[in-house]
């Protein structure tokens, strides 16, 4: 069984998945209805694109703000617990030792988070560079620990660091096979390309998975043409299985209206919408695009009861 925040589901139900989404954003006060409303809308688009399940990493907001979108939503949502930035978190977060930290993610685990008791089904954790401060170790730490204790799969925002990060991790116990590190492909430039590779594939041969989002909005774009070029050659090495593609949809509320951040296109149908079909213009099957949205995540969620 999977757990999802609407309860447990077979692994068959997972479809094709999108495994680093933001459902959770932050909105101003007296703005619920309309980011519930903004939010559901999004979702329905997203499951007519093809997309069955949602994983959220938003793990710094009141899930007690979004029981109308979990009640009513089309696709199944997996929810998380854990970590971003430091400055995202408040300070009794921050301000908490190592043992702190796991009681209180653990009770979440045990007892559910929220009046309703949700169960998550994923840890979050996040490192702003290539090195880890403080609270990042702690937090990897604990995410470490959680990994262990309960099984739950670990997503890593890693924009820079990738091997690094994973390899804590790994030192500090977590199962290589339960890592999803997101981002690498954010800091690509013709002289890290190379080296960002080589990090991708340690990782893959390892047991690890990379998961890629940031594809541009034009396909002529150096942006689209860097992402293809990497993820390209991670297929090359034969690394298809160990290899994620997803939207990253979030958005701010700005003059009161919500404002995608990642681009106008850039709604949780992206990944089918735009990085699939540009996928297979440049070489993969239907069946890579299969592997990377239904295969992967299974392997990675199953078998996990909280």
């Amino acid at each position: 069984m999977i757990q999802t925040l609407a309860g447990g589901i077979e692994e068959t139900l997972l479809g094709k998945t999108l495994m680093h989404e933001h459902v959770f954003n932050r909105f101003p006060i007296g703005f619920k209805d309309r980011n519930t409303a903004y939010t559901l809308q999004l979702l329905r688009r997203c499951k007519d694109s093809g997309i069955d399940t949602v994983v959220d990493l938003t793990p710094y907001t009141s899930i007690g703000s979004f029981d109308d979108v979990i009640e009513n939503s089309p696709v199944n949502i997996l929810g998380c617990i854990g970590f971003y930035l430091e400055r995202y978190m408040t300070p009794d977060i921050r301000g908490a030792d190592y043992q702190q930290l796991l009681l209180r993610m653990s009770r979440k685990i045990e007892k559910g988070f929220g009046k309703k008791k949700y169960k998550p089904g994923i840890i979050k954790v996040a490192c702003s560079g290539d090195s880890m401060s403080p609270f990042e170790k702690k937090s990897m730490l604990v995410a470490a620990k959680l990994n262990q204790e309960y099984g739950l799969p670990i997503a890593v925002h890693s924009p820079e660091g990738t091997l690094m990060h994973y390899g804590y991790l790994v030192e500090m116990g977590a199962d290589p096979h339960k890592i999803v590190m997101s981002h690498s492909e954010f800091k690509l430039s013709e002289c890290s390309f190379h080296e960002k590779v080589s990090e991708a594939e340690k990782v893959i041969d390892s047991g690890g998975y990379i998961l890629l989002s940031k594809f541009g909005t034009t396909t002529s774009g150096k942006r689209s043409k860097r992402s293809i070029e990497y993820i390209t050659e991670l297929k090359r090495q034969g690394l298809i299985d160990h290899l994620l593609v997803s939207s990253d949809c979030n958005w701010k509320w700005r003059g009161g209206e919500p404002r995608l951040q990642n681009g106008s296109i850039v709604d949780y149908s992206y990944a089918v919408e735009y990085i699939c079909p540009l996928l297979v213009a440049n070489g993969f099957s239907e069946e890579d695009v299969s592997i990377m949205m239904k295969n992967n995540p299974r392997k990675i969620l199953g078998r996990n009861e909280a």
